[in-house]
């Protein structure tokens, strides 16, 4: 599901939505990662928040470069905020049309309960990693970069007219899936790469009067 095109697509943060342009280091563009050289940065940031900072057993994980990636990046969009010149945060979003990607989530998402919907029409995102920063102001930017990941994840799902999107995370990531908009379908499972819990989420994308319910900052007028 590679995009056709690197960029312009994804709502930028304005206003309405709590923030500016301004307020990162440098104009932020949010784009889908095309070129090898985003393409990298995205795998070298995805290192540093798994494998360095959460200190993950991930198999696949390219320990000499620093770099994290599967076949999946392939099947899919690997989304990214810039600001800087540097990736501030990064997200993939795969249709559950490619086979690949419906063999590796068909037992832990149980699509067999979905069968109402077209694979087509369900997608998954994964490999969410933000930057870490020293200065005072790294609270505010990531934070910043976070709304225009999901916004850009949601409006991603909206382009290729997604009704389903999954994610499964860390019991540290769910408030901010939750905050967002997901809630959680399944029992948590154990993921051992993790040693800890697995959630299981789901995002109705047409549900609004959900997300105004929750005040979701997926709507511009909540966040």
């Amino acid at each position: 599901m590679v995009s056709t095109t690197s960029g312009g697509i994804f709502p930028k943060v304005d206003e309405a939505a709590g923030g500016s342009t301004a307020d990162l280091p440098c104009q932020d563009a949010v784009r889908v990662a095309i070129s090898t050289t985003d393409r990298l940065a995205a795998f070298r940031l995805r290192y540093r928040a798994y494998v360095i900072e959460q200190v993950r057993l991930l198999p696949e994980a390219d320990h000499e470069r620093q770099l994290l990636f599967d076949e999946l990046d392939d099947e899919g969009d690997i989304l990214i905020v810039e600001a800087g010149g540097n990736v501030r945060g990064t997200v993939r979003a795969n249709l559950l049309s490619s086979p690949v990607t419906r063999t590796r989530y068909r037992e832990i998402l149980h699509l067999e309960r979905f069968s109402n919907v077209a694979p087509a029409a369900m997608a998954v995102c994964s490999r969410f990693a933000l930057a870490y920063e020293e200065d005072g102001e790294g609270t505010r930017h990531r934070r910043l970069a976070q709304m225009l990941l999901f916004r850009a994840m949601y409006a991603h799902g909206l382009l290729h007219d997604v009704r389903l999107c999954f994610a499964c995370c860390s019991a540290a990531l769910l408030p901010t899936l939750l905050l967002y908009g997901f809630r959680e379908f399944a029992e948590p499972v154990r993921d051992l790469g993790q040693r800890s819990s697995l959630h299981r989420t789901l995002l109705v994308m047409d549900d609004i009067d959900y997300l105004k319910k929750i005040g979701s900052p997926l709507l511009s007028s909540n966040a």
